[in-house]
């Protein structure tokens, strides 16, 4: 049979693994505790979502815009405000991602100038990130819109960052329903 320090040894390990079963149960079941055995002071009633309706159970009333505001020239002022920092924030190790997605804001011709910017990749690393400060509605007609823009760009290299600060204005054309960037002009 087994000697005395073998016997000890066998059941030291049995009774500490039977432990260590209890208290890694314990621990699990504590982190996994099932919601119907939660207990609180306030009852609960179920909700049957069939009877309610999950969808209108979810709705959210819609936003109205101010009385004052003009739905055309709110959407003018996203586009040229989205396009301008989409299109002016890049990086020269990020794949030209910026050219991606400024594509889908421009007209045709504003396409084919918008492919003429990429960057060539570089080890050390160069980018600007762009925020606007503030744009407003220039002029719009039920084609046409100019929006001035005031944007506030961080320059980073390895070494250095500055910021700079300027305005220029976003001229957009309507295509449907959808307005579109047709020019960026930076003031000197």
């Amino acid at each position: 049979m087994f000697t005395l320090r073998q016997r000890i040894f066998t059941i030291s390990g049995v009774t500490i693994a039977i432990v260590l079963i209890i208290v890694l149960g314990l621990i699990y079941r504590s982190k996994h505790v099932d919601p119907n055995e939660i207990i609180s002071d306030t009852e609960v009633s179920d909700v049957d979502i069939s009877e309610t309706g999950s969808e209108e159970f979810f709705e959210q009333p819609p936003v109205e815009l101010p009385s004052d505001v003009d739905p055309d020239e709110l959407l003018a002022k996203q586009v040229a405000r989205i396009f301008v920092e989409r299109f002016t924030t890049y990086s020269n190790q990020n794949d030209n991602a910026h050219i991606a997605d400024a594509l889908e804001l421009s007209t045709e011709s504003m396409q084919q100038w918008i492919k003429t910017q990429t960057l060539n990749k570089s080890n050390e690393y160069q980018g600007v990130t762009t925020r606007v400060l503030s744009n407003s509605v220039a002029s719009i007609d039920d084609v046409n819109a100019v929006i001035k823009i005031a944007v506030q760009q961080e320059q980073r290299s390895a070494t250095e960052s500055v910021i700079v600060q300027k305005t220029g204005r976003v001229e957009l054309t309507k295509a449907g329903e959808t307005w579109l960037v047709q020019g960026l002009f930076w003031d000197k």
